[in-house]
């Protein structure tokens, strides 16, 4: 009932006024037959495939109590072992595992330098190499590669 004219207009019609048999999904949109990959996960059918799987008593709430558990349902918890430690350490981490650290293959790959060659001559300065085969970061690295007194919890279980 919220919905303006020229929205509802572009919605599919519902599975009610499609058939004449009393069915369980008579109250869903029907969802458009989609023939690429591209327009099944655009707006109309991603968002009435979403509505049909709402349950019927959430789609008759007012409009601030849906939002309000719609916000619950599409923003969960933040996962606790990405946030594990200081904050500038997850931040490199979370630049490291998006591709947008500052090596020259991601620099490369968004125009912000000519080449993704690395300083040591290899082709390619990307995360492997700067952890595991570059000889100008090796001093960098070598505290990484050190067993600790610890590590041999690690190796128990």
């Amino acid at each position: 009932g919220h919905t303006r004219p020229y929205l509802r207009s572009l919605l599919p019609p519902l599975v009610s006024d499609a058939t004449q048999y009393d069915l369980r999904n008579k109250q869903n949109i029907q969802i458009p037959i989609c023939s690429t990959n591209r327009y099944k996960h655009s707006f109309i059918p991603y968002a009435t495939y979403h509505w049909n799987n709402l349950a019927l008593a959430d789609r008759s709430l007012s409009l601030p109590l849906f939002r309000k558990k719609m916000i619950k349902t599409v923003r969960p918890s933040p996962s606790t072992y990405l946030s594990y430690g200081p904050r500038y350490s997850c931040a490199l981490l979370t630049r490291l595992r998006l591709g947008t650290h500052s090596l020259n293959q991601s620099l490369f790959t968004r125009n912000l330098v000519l080449s993704p060659a690395c300083s040591c001559g290899y082709p390619c300065e990307n995360i492997s190499h700067f952890f595991l085969h570059c000889p100008h970061h090796t001093a960098a690295n070598y505290p990484f590669w050190q067993p600790k007194k610890t590590d041999w919890i690690c190796y128990r279980l």
